[in-house]
């Protein structure tokens, strides 16, 4: 990822294609200094999680991070562990069709680092942006920044035929929030 960042802030055309698939144009939908950001502490933090398998209410949800509530005298929000489900560990009982890949575990645990480590969100707010985790004043406009392939694609074509996730992509502002672009 770093690697791939850096080609892009000098200029390298190939990795300006990766990085606007990922998170739209820049100065519209992204902003590099806090894609930087990001991408450090995804380098130098620890993902923290549980490996044990988590049976969540929705048989589909992959991956889920709880939170403590913010504290008194500030906004830090205390991340749990990472929570991975079935789908993740592709246990017995899952649909064949909906078990990841390591393509798919990989994207989720960079997905959930970019949570834990960065506080990327998923859902879209009223002013259509994305929300971060440590904003608990947003309302959700009931829209959210994921891709429709869990397994993640391989191609920019595969990216820009998703139209779930390019839609959000082309109108949000704050892509650079958003914790499946760095999946």
């Amino acid at each position: 990822m770093r690697e791939g960042f850096n080609k892009y802030m000098e200029g390298n055309k190939k990795a300006a294609i990766l990085y606007n698939a990922a998170f739209g144009p820049t100065d519209i939908n992204s902003d590099p200094k806090k894609v930087d950001k990001t991408i450090n502490a995804l380098e130098n933090g620890n993902l923290r999680g549980s490996v044990t398998t988590t049976k969540f209410k929705d048989p589909n949800t992959i991956a889920n991070i709880r939170w403590d509530g913010k504290k008194k005298n500030g906004p830090t929000w205390i991340s749990r562990p990472v929570e991975f489900g079935n789908r993740f560990h592709a246990s017995k009982g899952v649909e064949e069709s909906l078990k990841l890949n390591n393509a798919g575990r990989a994207g989720t645990l960079i997905h959930e680092a970019a949570h834990q480590l960065a506080y990327a969100g998923d859902s879209v707010n009223r002013s259509r942006k994305i929300i971060k985790v440590n904003d608990g004043s947003s309302k959700k406009d009931g829209r959210d920044g994921y891709s429709s392939n869990a397994n993640m694609h391989k191609t920019v074509a595969e990216i820009d035929a998703d139209t779930k996730y390019t839609d959000i992509r082309n109108e949000i502002k704050n892509m650079h929030d958003n914790a499946e672009s760095y999946a």
